[in-house]
This record gives C-alpha cells, sequence and structure tokens, in this order.
C-alpha cells in the first residue's frame, strides 16, 4: 500500500509564471503606445481647435467688414461717427481680439481718414484666450504692427498690411492660420 504516490508526470490545467510574464509585458507595452498615441492625438485635437477659433475670428472680422456691419451707435463716445473697417490682432501670445475703428466727424480727429485708421478711436468687440497651453509662435516680438489684420468696409480687404502667417504652438506641435494681401484667410 503506498500513502504518497509520485506522479510527476501529471499535468495540472492552467498557464505557467513565464506564460503569464509574457502576457503582462505584452499588455504593458501596447499600453504605453495607446497612452502616447491618445496624447497626440489630443495634442492634435488642442492646437487644431485654436487655430480653427483664430481662424473663425479672422473671418468674423472680415465678414463684418463685408457687411458693412455697424455697432449701436449710442456707446459710441461721440454718438455718431463712422466705422472704417474692423480688424484682428493678437494682444499677447495667448489671447487675440476683434475691433473696430471708429472715427468721429470732427472733433479732436478731424475728417474722417479711413486709410489711416490710426487716427480713429479703436473699439474692441470682442477678447478670446487660446486654449490652455497654445501660444502664438511667431510673429514675435509681438506688436501691433506685426500682429494686426484691418479689413476695410465695404470690400474686406486687407488695408496697408503685407502678408500674415500666425503660427501657435503646443508641445512641439505647429498649426499656422494665414492671411494674405487680399484677405484671404487659410488654416495650414
Amino acid at each position: 500500500m503506498k500513502l504518497f504516490s509520485s506522479n510527476k508526470n501529471k499535468n495540472y490545467p492552467g498557464f505557467s509564471f513565464m506564460e503569464m510574464m509574457i502576457v503582462i509585458a505584452i499588455i504593458g507595452i501596447l499600453s504605453t503606445i495607446s497612452v502616447i498615441s491618445f496624447n497626440k492625438i489630443r495634442g492634435l485635437a488642442i492646437i487644431n481647435a485654436s487655430a480653427d477659433e483664430v481662424f473663425s475670428a479672422i473671418k468674423m472680422a472680415k465678414g463684418y467688414a463685408l457687411q458693412g456691419k455697424m455697432p449701436d451707435t449710442s456707446s459710441s463716445v461721440c454718438g455718431v461717427g463712422s466705422i472704417c473697417g474692423y480688424g484682428f490682432m493678437f494682444t499677447s501670445a495667448t489671447q487675440y481680439e476683434v475691433f473696430y475703428y471708429y472715427n468721429c466727424p470732427g472733433g479732436n480727429l478731424g475728417p474722417l481718414n479711413c486709410s489711416a485708421p490710426t487716427t480713429a478711436t479703436k473699439v474692441t468687440i470682442d477678447t478670446q484666450d487660446l486654449k490652455t497651453g497654445v501660444t502664438l509662435g511667431s510673429p514675435l516680438p509681438l506688436t501691433s504692427t506685426n500682429s494686426t489684420i484691418y479689413f476695410n468696409i465695404p470690400w474686406g480687404t486687407v488695408v496697408s498690411t503685407p502678408y500674415r502667417n500666425y503660427r501657435l504652438d503646443y508641445n512641439g506641435m505647429k498649426k499656422r492660420v494665414t492671411v494674405d494681401t487680399n484677405g484671404l484667410i487659410q488654416e495650414l
């Protein structure tokens, strides 16, 4: 009579330790790849959304100029006056605004001079911030001369502004919004 039986060749159901370690390593590698891909897709979505917002703001300024949109004159300094056109500009590396130039007839500004909008009063319509982490990469250093686009009424053409190229940066990713001298706006 045998009390203990030694059956070394008996197969037990299940996985060996080595098989389990290989499966865990494969899952870890696939998880790492998916997290990296997810972060890249998320970054692309953020920078694309910011470029879309900048593009839309510039289109809004041009659209207002083409429509000849006139704001409520009761909020203006002189009550009556004339709008020369609408514009877009970056006020900082993370903020932009849409505005118009308002010129009061007579007064200390003199006669209406839409060819020189710097003599008129700038009125901000809307100010927006770029998405968190997105910054303006070019043009730098930021000045009102190199960051402003101005569209005249009623044609919506760019007034005395050369080709504009705004580059937005986010974690090494770049997106461009351009405006040519004819007022064509593109997102590249």
